[in-house]
């Protein structure tokens, strides 16, 4: 049995040199070995085999801890199976007799992954080789992403960000308005992310409103995001009133705003837990267009609108909808939410409705409607149309809306065909919602156009 030279060389320092059976290491930095002892002669010099690996991790991110490194000769001839462990920082370079080797790195942290999630490589070394390359690339993120978006007017320039972990543990610091922080160092669990000291014209508008939940894992990558509506106080619309219903997965609402400038652009809809949490899994939406046809240049306006969601009337009758309004200037209104739950009152109903082709140009709607409580207030019209007419193929019908903000009364605009928008042959009906003052609808649909 051989006894072997093994040198390592520290960053700043001296070379340390220490003995014990095994291979010739030599390393950027101090490394340890647990290998089996060679019956071989003692080496040093070429050939080589160097493992260079580059952590990629966001600045203010640290990688700590090491790796670790399992280097084998792939055919077990030579007995060489060998551990070590080195900074993450670190070059490792083994002389190596001429062989096959597998190199595995391990130890790696669970924020961090290979690239190609490939951590064992394979090599020769040749006898006329000088030095054989194996590269790995590490990718690291941020446990917690926290970011705040703030748009508007008269925007607030820097907030206080506060992490609660689940045993009162509190991060505290300072996030600028249009800006992400990433944060390391959590342990596993549900944490609570607060944004703070918002101005008083300013308002937290994304999902939960100024605190969100977050379950950080040891893998990391947990985003939380807000949004921040700053408003000049001046010009600062408001919803005035809200009234909502549902019936079979289909949710309709009545909303009055007002605005000192008169000029409401539009709003954002959202189903709500009725404390401010989404309760849909793609969020809400938003639906522009309010400053033009009868809602534009208005002190005071009233939208109908209707949406279909994955959600059953169960879910629906717990419910609440939120919405808001925005300028062409961003200033926001606060957010109104108003219960779904059944109340009294009954919808309106059609007297007479008819939607009909005339020749290839043009869809003509007539109706005549009235109300059990005589409060009829209006119409939601939408198209139904094939599956690509209005977007991309999704396996579902299209739906195209008349007008954004509804139409008060019976009277209904012409659909024109052609000339850049579907022809005939892609519309299969005409559906009318029917609104109340209250917030009751009734949905009635024509499916033969011809007649």
């Amino acid at each position: 049995m051989a006894l072997l030279h093994s040198r390592a060389f520290r960053q700043g320092g001296g070379p340390v040199t220490r003995w014990q059976w095994g291979l010739v290491v030599v390393a950027v930095a101090g490394g340890c070995s647990d290998y089996q002892p060679l019956d071989v002669e003692p080496r040093e010099g070429p050939p080589y085999l160097a493992v260079l690996t580059r952590t990629q991790a966001p600045e203010g991110i640290e990688v700590s801890g090491g790796y670790r490194y399992r280097v084998r000769e792939r055919s077990l001839s030579l007995g060489i199976d060998t551990t070590l462990a080195v900074a993450t920082t670190d070059t490792l370079v083994l002389s190596l007799p001429p062989a096959s080797y597998e190199v595995e790195i391990l130890n790696v942290p669970p924020k961090c992954r290979v690239q190609g999630g490939n951590s064992v490589q394979s090599t020769v070394i040749a006898a006329e080789t000088n030095t054989a390359i194996l590269r790995f690339v590490v990718f690291c993120q941020a446990q917690l992403v926290i970011e705040n978006l703030s748009s508007g007017q008269q925007v607030d320039g820097e907030f206080v960000y506060r992490v609660r972990g689940p045993t009162g543990s509190e991060r505290v610091g300072l996030i600028r308005a249009a800006d992400t922080v990433l944060l390391d160092g959590f342990a596993p669990g549900p944490h609570t992310v607060r944004l703070s000291h918002l101005a008083e014209n300013c308002l937290a508008v994304s999902d939960g409103g100024e605190e969100q939940t977050v379950s950080i894992p040891a893998t990391g990558g947990v985003t939380a995001a807000f949004r921040v509506a700053c408003s000049d106080p001046r010009s600062q619309p408001r919803v005035v009133g809200l009234r909502a219903s549902y019936s079979a997965g289909t949710t309709g609402f009545v909303l009055d705003a007002v605005d000192p400038d008169r000029d409401i652009e539009r709003y954002f809809w959202d189903l709500t837990n009725c404390s401010g949490r989404s309760i849909l899994g793609d969020g809400g939406r938003v639906r522009g267009g309010l400053s033009g046809g009868r809602t534009g240049g208005r002190d005071s306006i009233t939208v109908l609108g209707v949406f279909e969601v994955p959600l059953d009337d169960a879910a629906l009758r717990e419910a609440c909808v939120g919405i808001r309004v925005v300028d062409k200037f961003g200033n926001s209104s606060e957010i109104a939410q108003a219960p779904l739950a059944p109340r009294a009152g009954s919808p309106p109903f059609a007297l007479s409705f008819n939607a009909r082709l005339f020749g290839t140009s043009v869809i003509q709607t007539t109706l005549t409607a009235d109300d059990p409580d005589d409060d009829f207030l209006g119409v939601f019209a939408t198209a139904v149309l094939r599956d690509g007419a209005l977007g991309p193929i999704d396996g579902k019908p299209d739906v195209g809306v008349f007008n954004t903000a509804g139409y008060l009364g019976t009277g209904l605009p012409d659909i024109p065909l052609g000339d850049g928008r579907p022809p005939y042959t892609e519309y299969f009906s005409i559906v009318l919602y029917l609104f109340d003052r209250a917030g009751h609808f009734r949905r009635v649909e024509d499916l033969d156009l011809f007649r």
